[in-house]
């Protein structure tokens, strides 16, 4: 239903989709969305990947959910560290060598 459906789904359906799936305890489901998701590069979503990582947790999935709290943390602290050399390149953090 989902891929045949005119209407275009966004960041804000899918999270609906998986904690509906999280209620119903439909895991199989949810991972096939979570592939799908996958394949349309929204996996770094913060809404989306709490949502994913909830699911797989409620349904007992736990090497799953970790998997992507892992995959959605190292994606943090990528961009993190990104902020930090702009602003130190901006010269707006100053390093105190001790």
């Amino acid at each position: 239903m989902l891929c045949n459906s005119v209407v275009n789904l966004d960041n804000l359906t899918y999270p609906s989709v998986f904690k509906a799936y999280t209620e119903l305890g439909l895991c199989k489901n949810g991972a096939q969305l979570h592939g799908r998701v996958l394949k349309l590069g929204l996996l770094f979503d913060d809404y989306i990947c709490n949502n994913i990582v909830h699911m797989y947790a409620n349904c007992g999935c736990f090497g799953e959910a970790f998997e992507v709290f892992l995959i959605w943390t190292l994606n943090l602290c990528e961009f993190l560290f990104e902020l930090m050399v702009l602003y130190g390149c901006g010269g707006l953090i100053v390093v105190k060598v001790v």
